[in-house]
């Protein structure tokens, strides 16, 4: 019980979010080489899931890296009503068919190269 509340205090004492990353990740070396590749490996966060470490794993530090990682490539998508969330995702499901029709047509095309990014 005393590991798990120390860990939470760990991330209570993280000033931002470079520190946070740290904890996170685990192993500096490791977090290296998985951010090289622009992926982070979230080594201490698996293994707080796999011991039940609830309280480390809900903490607002380690949730708010976790919607970073969730958001990486859609930040203006975080700030949008549920909405228009919903429209976007009804707009995906809809036009999966047809650019999966057309990627199966003509693979290397390139309207299939620009959509696919091949």
């Amino acid at each position: 019980m005393q590991c798990k509340d120390f860990v939470v205090g760990v991330l209570d004492l993280c000033r931002n979010t470079e520190e946070v990353k740290a904890i996170i990740n685990g192993d500096s070396e490791s977090g290296q080489s998985a951010e090289t590749l622009g992926r982070q490996n979230l080594i201490r966060l698996k293994l707080a899931i796999k011991y039940e470490v609830k309280k480390f794993v809900a903490h607002p530090n380690c949730q708010q890296q976790l919607l970073s990682i969730w958001y990486e490539n859609l930040s203006g998508l975080r700030q949008q009503t549920t909405a228009v969330k919903n429209l976007l995702v009804l707009g995906v499901a809809a036009g999966l068919p047809v650019l999966s029709f057309i990627y199966w047509i003509a693979p290397s095309s390139k309207v299939s190269r620009k959509i696919f990014r091949l």
